[in-house]
């Protein structure tokens, strides 16, 4: 199987070692160590789980609308704090940006009331 086809949270083996998926291009040894990135046509042995905890969650087909606005709004006021090790001119010139992005997002999911 190839590593692009494991699911993200899934345990494999390669290189003589066991990982789980962490995103679409990197895993985390099980025993500990640094992540690294997997090249997505590598070739990967999958296996089983070993208990319920190594398993994630199955994502919810639905988010209930209050709680997407709740993340939403905390999700711009992290943005807001992005740009505190920047100068003056190129934090505002990055607030700016992340804020129409921040705004286009809220627009395409529809929280503009």
């Amino acid at each position: 199987m190839k590593f692009s086809q494991l699911a993200i949270g899934q345990h494999f083996a390669w290189q003589g070692q066991t990982w789980v998926k962490s995103t679409p291009l990197q895993a985390d040894p099980v025993e500990g160590g640094k992540r690294r990135l997997v090249p997505r046509s590598a070739t990967v042995e999958p296996l089983e789980a070993e208990s319920a905890a190594d398993t994630l969650p199955a994502c919810p087909s639905q988010i209930p609308l209050e709680r997407l606005e709740q993340a939403m709004d905390a999700f711009g006021r992290e943005l807001s704090d992005i740009g505190s090790g920047l100068d003056a001119e190129a934090s505002a010139q990055a607030l700016r940006q992340l804020q129409k992005a921040f705004a286009r997002l809220r627009h395409r999911l529809d929280l503009d009331r």
